[in-house]
Order: structure tokens, then C-alpha cells, then sequence
């Protein structure tokens, strides 16, 4: 029996952008460099997605007709996704995402948020920092002087909220693992890599505290004379948790470093899941030059380059491609200058 075949994705699942109006001009570039076309600013690039909102393609080869993600899957779903199989499909959801400007302070929901309609989901996420413009920063977390009626107050107010979180310094190769109820906002001039985990055939919900007071016209630019954001400011602070979203606890448990290693020989080192910080998404970080096996996984896994190239199985992948591995056999990777992320969520 054939083992089933790695998948390539076509690269192109863009969010229009009058929905990310924070967009910046890195992600388009790399998406170009591959021969895509990408106008700038560009916010977001739906890498891996199953789902029903913004599937992503696999790309097609000479004669084949074009099919999501989701599809190809189902001609042989437990060789692909493993022990998500009899799930019916996977929650796993890939973004890469750049900033020109700081975005919305904001907060997800818990999963099992009993206020979410039948088609919504929690979105507990990660951020791997592929890129950082020097002084790029992130809020992550409550400050710990911040009470929930100093936030009301100035929520009411429409007042500045970010001196209510903590700011981190942003640098390439740093990784968050962003639980819900905690309060968040990426800043300017970052580039991430967004592994998030969406239930199943539903679409990740998102509750803005603020906006940094911003109007946009009808094509998401700046006007002041235009319409704010929608903000959700009673169901943001209904969700917050006051006691594990404060900066000091994530400080401990939900933050690390870990530097691209160019010239070195190529290693997997694991952010979080399983013998990582605790998430419900399994990241590690391929990284360096030379020859790694990816070992057999329960669960069908995605593969993002954020630097160098990759080669494996006759496929190359470059900066800003992504790749979907069958679940339960192991893959052979060879990397120049490799930084990729490997990302996949438990069944």
C-alpha cells in the first residue's frame, strides 16, 4: 500500500483587506516572491484552514481539479488525520499574520463558554514570531493593577486601555501560548505564525475590548469621518479571567524564547503541547540545516516556513508555504537555514 502523500497548500487563502485594516507589506512580499499575487497591506494568510469560513485550497497539479483541504482529506481521512478522524475533520487553524499597526485589544472565549451559539467555538491560540521590527512590542495579559471596574471605567470612557496590560518586547523567535480570557493585542511591525484550534465545522470568536479609538471608510482605511470597529466590551470582560490572565502568572508559564539557529544542524524543539508549555496545540520549531525524521504522529500535522527552504517527499517549500502531513508515519525533512513551524492539535 502507497503511503499517502504530503499535501501542498497553494498559499493564496488571503482575508479580504477591509477586515484587517491593520495589514502590513511583509507577508505580501513573501507571498509575491512565491509568484502570488498579494497587494499591500496584506493582514492575514489563512494557511491551514478546514473549516467552512476560509478554506484553504491544496494545490493542484496539471489536470486536477481544485479542492479544499477539507476534501482531498476525506478520500482517506483516518490516513490523514489520525486520531482526529472521528472527529470528521480537524480543528486545527494556521495563520501567518502582519502588522502595520498595532491590532485591537482583544480576548477569546473558552470553548465551552456557555453563551456561544451552536456555530461558534473558543479559539485558544499561539504566536511564533517570525519577524520583529526593532521596539515591536505585544500586550499579553493583565497588568496586575488592573481591576475590572478600572476597566469598565475606561471602556465606558472610551480611554486608552493598553496601560491595563502588559507589554512584552517582541523578537523573532519568541512564542506565547495565548489561553483563553486573556486579554491580548499584537503590536506593530510583527509577523506571526497563529496556530489556533477551532471546533469543528464552527468559526473562532473573537470579543474587541477597543480600538484604539480608529474609524475606517467602507474599504478599511483610516477616515475619521468614517465607522468604528464593532466592539464587544460586555462579553470581553464576561470572559476575562482576573486571576490566570494576569501578566505575572503568563510570565511564568506562558512565554519562552527560542532564537532561530542559522548554520546549525537541523533540531525539533518543542514549544508547547505535550513535554512543552501546557495548550491544547502541539507547536514545535524546525530549525537549522542538514536532516531531520519527523516521527510518526496520532494526528495529521501542518508545516510552515517562516525562513530558508525545506525538501521532502520530491516538494520544496520556501519562505511563507505550508504543507499538511498525514498523520502515523514518519517524514523525512531536509532544511537549508530552516525555521518552520509544526503545529497540530490533539483528537
Amino acid at each position: 500500500m502507497c503511503a499517502l502523500p504530503i499535501l501542498e497548500l497553494r498559499g493564496d487563502n488571503f482575508t479580504e483587506p477591509r477586515r484587517t485594516p491593520w495589514g502590513g507589506a511583509r507577508l505580501a512580499a513573501w507571498k509575491n516572491a512565491l509568484g502570488l499575487t498579494a497587494a499591500a497591506p496584506l493582514g492575514e494568510s489563512w494557511e491551514v484552514s478546514f473549516g467552512p469560513e476560509l478554506p484553504t485550497f491544496v494545490r493542484a497539479r496539471s489536470g486536477q481539479q481544485a479542492r479544499t483541504l477539507a476534501e482531498w482529506v476525506r478520500d482517506d481521512i483516518t490516513g490523514y488525520l489520525g486520531d482526529e478522524a472521528k472527529l470528521g475533520s480537524s480543528a486545527l487553524l494556521v495563520k501567518l499574520l502582519d502588522t502595520r499597526a498595532p491590532l485591537s485589544v482583544q480576548i477569546h472565549p473558552a470553548s465551552d463558554d456557555p453563551h456561544l451559539a451552536e456555530d461558534e467555538s473558543g479559539k485558544p491560540e499561539c504566536w511564533y514570531i517570525a519577524h520583529a521590527e526593532p521596539g515591536a512590542e505585544i500586550l499579553f495579559g493583565l497588568s496586575d493593577a488592573a481591576s475590572p471596574e478600572q476597566m469598565q471605567e475606561r471602556l465606558v470612557a472610551g480611554d486608552d486601555l493598553t496601560s491595563m496590560l502588559a507589554r512584552f518586547p517582541a523578537h523573532a523567535g519568541d512564542f506565547f501560548v495565548v489561553p483563553p480570557g486573556t486579554p491580548h493585542a499584537i503590536g506593530a511591525g510583527v509577523t506571526v505564525v497563529e496556530p489556533q484550534r477551532v471546533s469543528i465545522q464552527r468559526r473562532g470568536v473573537t470579543y474587541r475590548y477597543w480600538d484604539h479609538g480608529r474609524r475606517y471608510d467602507t474599504n478599511g482605511r483610516l477616515d475619521p469621518a468614517g465607522e468604528p470597529r464593532t466592539l464587544h466590551t460586555a462579553e470581553a470582560l464576561r470572559v476575562t479571567d482576573w486571576h490566570g490572565g494576569r501578566a505575572s502568572i503568563l510570565r511564568r508559564t506562558a512565554f519562552r524564547a527560542a532564537s532561530p539557529a542559522r548554520g546549525h544542524a537541523m533540531e525539533l524543539d518543542v514549544l508547547s503541547g505535550s513535554g512543552g508549555l501546557a495548550s491544547p496545540i502541539d507547536v514545535a520549531l524546525l530549525r537549522g540545516s542538514g536532516t531531520c525524521t519527523l516521527e510518526a504522529a496520532p494526528v495529521g500535522r501542518s508545516l510552515t516556513v517562516v525562513s530558508g527552504a525545506l525538501r521532502t517527499e520530491g516538494i520544496e517549500a520556501r519562505c511563507a508555504e505550508s504543507l499538511y502531513l498525514p498523520a502515523g508515519r514518519p517524514i523525512v525533512i531536509e532544511g537549508a537555514d530552516l525555521v518552520a513551524v509544526l503545529a497540530s492539535t490533539g483528537a
